[in-house]
């Protein structure tokens, strides 16, 4: 069987500065955090937990399923093993 590993969380905002900045205020000590403008989103490490924060597509019109958690990533050691893998469990 595949080994997955968590990668990170994917959130949705309109505003992913102003979520960016209630999340460090709020959840993260000082220090304990680094971000990466990644042209409208941002990445923040939070003691080596990924989170990416970006607004929801500009194409779409803004639903309540687009904000919040969008998806949570996962990877994998051997990602053709992992596609077979699950290509059996169909």
């Amino acid at each position: 069987m595949a080994n997955y590993q968590f990668d990170h969380i994917h959130l949705r905002s309109m505003d992913p500065l102003r979520r960016l900045n209630f999340t460090k205020h709020y959840l993260v000590p000082k220090g304990e955090h680094t971000t990466k403008a990644v042209g409208m989103s941002i990445r923040l490490n939070l003691n080596g937990q990924q989170f990416l924060i970006s607004p929801p597509p500009p194409a779409e019109s803004p639903r309540l399923a687009e904000f919040g958690l969008n998806h949570f990533g996962l990877k994998t050691d051997n990602l053709q093993k992992t596609v077979d893998e699950l290509k059996t469990k169909e």
